[in-house]
């Protein structure tokens, strides 16, 4: 009786400690968004909080400097994401994990910073040769799925930032939804 005893308050005590494992993981690789330059660096930090929420803390900065004339055609395409940081909470998709390797999926929505250049027309930065880069709130939301072997993986994410953008010539506000995609290795522990 008294094994039974031990076993039943064991085994919760045990499934408890399994389960709140936060497996944070940093992960770093490249970004790309769609237009001039569109090349970057992304980088965070990812800890999970229960069995199905994870949170993302992370970045993307560009790579590439804008050309110095650029040819837009409407609105929408006056705008560049060029910097941003986020922290997107996700939903982890459940599934079955093979024991010699593991993959997650995660849908993902949150908010964070944009930094955004009008290239409409060029706007002095107080050098006068360059695009002036703004900040401005976003929403970012999107996909993203993990495989892993051991402590080590490979992840690929999609995101979308919707953020407001002014457009100098001629002055108008606007949303933009900017895709962005990346591949970026991963340990965890």
């Amino acid at each position: 009786m008294l094994a039974t005893l031990i076993a039943l308050f064991a085994m919760p005590a045990h499934a408890t400690n399994v389960a709140l494992d936060p497996q944070v993981r940093p992960h770093v690789g490249v970004s790309w968004v769609p237009g001039d330059a569109g090349l970057g660096v992304t980088g965070g930090f990812e800890a999970r909080m229960t069995r199905l929420i994870a949170m993302d803390l992370g970045g993307v900065v560009s790579a590439q400097a804008l050309p110095d004339t650029i040819a837009t055609d409407g609105l929408p395409e006056s705008a560049r994401l060029r910097h941003g940081v986020y922290l997107t909470p996700g939903f982890r998709i459940p599934h079955p994990q093979p024991k010699s390797w593991a993959w997650e999926l995660f849908v993902r929505g949150g908010g964070g910073v944009a930094w955004t250049t009008d290239v409409s027309a060029k706007v002095p930065d107080g050098e006068g040769t360059t695009y002036v880069v703004k900040p401005g709130m976003a929403g970012v939301t999107g996909a993203d799925l993990l495989v892993r072997a051991g402590r080590v993986g490979a992840r690929i994410a999609g995101k979308a930032w919707v953020f407001d953008a002014t457009q100098a010539s001629p002055a108008r506000s606007f949303t933009i939804v900017a895709p962005q995609v990346s591949a970026e290795a991963l340990i965890q522990w």
